[in-house]
């Protein structure tokens, strides 16, 4: 897997995107880069947006 974008500056902690880095840090520190992310207004707007035509 390779990031598209630099998730770790959401929360400034380091994102590993080797395959085999399944370690409970790497992935733990991806569950929150991915709320971060999700969290930001304009990502909840369009996931609303998509919800409400879907």
């Amino acid at each position: 897997m390779r990031l598209q974008f630099k998730l770790d500056r959401l929360t400034g902690k380091r994102l590993s995107d080797d395959i085999d880095d399944v370690s409970l840090e790497n992935i733990t520190n991806f569950i929150e880069a991915a709320d971060a992310y999700i969290q930001q207004p304009k990502i909840q707007a369009a996931l609303q947006e998509f919800l409400r035509i879907s």
